[in-house]
């Protein structure tokens, strides 16, 4: 399994402690430059990657190393030789908010898109079928009162409702990190799950 980050994301250190832990297992991170766009699920329409950094949205995604597919009449398993292998995005995308940008929110003066706003952005440009993680990092140790916190709070809580993303709040960079890692972990382990895959796309 291999991890892409956008350079902005790189530029927050993020990255260095996720490779950190990754690395040990074989894990490689490298800066989202080769195939640098967002292919749309059922239009196929591609969105650069550069057109969602712009707007200030911080994306890390995973690459499967294809090494084997699934055989439908053995119901197994099948290596694949080295010289076909390939790595295919999954279907899992993550959004990271920094302490800062959640600070800016807080106490309404944002510095960047809303979370609503950047998750309608990636949404528009994967389709339905995806996953969507939105990573805030820090917000509990941002001192402000209760009304202008808890007004945050609903916000994002709505998200989760309303766009069907799931929210995960990391206390700092290192908590953040390992969130990441163990998202990194899960998604590895499909790999042996025979069902994971419709039928039509096995290995997909």
């Amino acid at each position: 399994m291999a991890i892409e980050v956008t350079q902005n994301l790189y530029d927050t250190g993020l990255a260095a402690l996720v490779h950190k832990l990754i690395s040990p297992f074989g894990g490689n991170l490298e800066i989202w430059t080769e195939d640098p766009w967002i292919e749309h699920s059922f239009t196929k329409e591609r969105t650069p990657i550069d057109h969602l950094t712009r707007r200030g949205l911080k994306i890390l995604r995973w690459q499967r190393h294809v090494t084997r597919l699934y055989n439908e009449e053995q119901r197994e398993w099948d290596p694949v030789p080295p010289e076909e292998q390939v790595y295919r995005p999954e279907r899992t995308y993550v959004i990271f908010l920094s302490k800062e940008e959640i600070k800016g929110f807080i106490f309404e003066r944002p510095i960047c898109l809303s979370p609503a706003e950047q998750i309608n952005l990636l949404r528009a440009a994967l389709g339905p079928k995806h996953h969507i993680h939105l990573i805030t990092c820090g917000k509990h140790s941002i001192v402000a009162d209760k009304t202008r916190r808890d007004g945050f709070e609903m916000e994002l809580g709505s998200l989760q409702v309303r766009d069907h993303m799931f929210l995960t709040e990391a206390r700092d960079l290192e908590d953040a990190a390992d969130r990441i890692y163990n998202l990194s972990a899960d998604l590895g382990a499909y790999f042996y799950t025979p069902f994971i895959y419709p039928s039509s796309n096995a290995g997909k």
